[in-house]
């Protein structure tokens, strides 16, 4: 049952993902202009820029370990069930 909301969720969470690029545009008095995203070239100062990277870069490590140490301690509990079969 909570693997299926959080599916659900999931799902509805991505469908608004263009309606929230597009209400950039639509609700031009309610946002700021995009400056990533732009046609032309982005007016990201460098310092800023250079800060996102970081950031992306540093999350994403974060969860590539996140993962490899969710994955070893899946391996490890398989292990260990597969030992206590045994005896």
């Amino acid at each position: 049952e909570r693997a299926r909301f959080s599916a659900v969720v999931g799902i509805l969470g991505l469908v608004l993902v263009p309606f929230i690029h597009l209400s950039v545009y639509l609700f031009r008095t309610l946002h700021p202009t995009p400056i990533l995203l732009k046609a032309s070239r982005p007016s990201l100062p460098s310092d800023m820029l250079t800060t996102l990277l970081f950031s992306i870069g540093t999350f994403t490590l974060l969860y590539i370990g996140f993962v490899v140490t969710r994955y070893g301690l899946a391996r490890a509990q398989v292990a260990r069930n597969s030992e206590g079969a045994d005896a």
